[in-house]
């Protein structure tokens, strides 16, 4: 294994190539999604990816809300 990728909206048009071509360069790829359950993960199914990478949902704060923090 070569390291591990951590992509941010894996479940996105972008981030399921990413994921993709980092399995063909031997990544272990860990992807976050803001809620699977109810967003299908379609891109990945139809990349056939979506077995081979690690989904967890992360719920990021929205850009005006930084400025608060």
């Amino acid at each position: 294994m070569t390291g591990t990728a951590l992509i941010i909206g894996v479940s996105g048009q972008d981030g399921a190539y990413l994921a993709q071509q980092l399995l063909e360069s031997n990544y272990r790829v860990i992807g976050t999604t803001t809620n699977s359950k109810n967003r299908p993960l379609l891109n990945l199914v139809r990349l056939g990816v979506i077995d081979k990478i690690e989904i967890v949902q992360l719920k990021l704060p929205s850009v005006s809300r930084l400025d608060e923090m």
